[in-house]
């Protein structure tokens, strides 16, 4: 993780433009929280294994495992999964 680097990010972003313009907007934590719970709260309510998780970054994989877990799917994959990915999207790891 990079505490230090100056392109770090310091607030939740909200995209107001179209996917891959670049264009985000700073949001407060307790709307990001919002947003996030809004879009999560029904699948985990009906089905948590329709979610798949994963991150990208070798320091999170333990508190990946966790989340997936506590949300209710044992569909994660870190960065260790990446590398073949495909076979994790085609039920290996599912």
């Amino acid at each position: 993780m990079q505490h230090l680097s100056p392109t770090r990010l310091r607030a939740p972003l909200k995209r107001v433009g179209p996917r891959g313009s670049g264009e985000f907007i700073e949001i407060l934590w307790d709307k990001a929280l919002e947003m996030a719970t809004g879009w999560l709260g029904p699948v985990r309510a009906t089905d948590p294994k329709k979610l798949a998780f994963f991150t990208g970054c070798d320091q999170s994989q333990a508190l990946t495992g966790w989340w997936a877990q506590q949300f209710g799917t044992p569909k994660f994959a870190d960065h260790g999964g990446f590398c073949s990915v495909n076979m994790a999207a085609g039920g290996t790891r599912f």
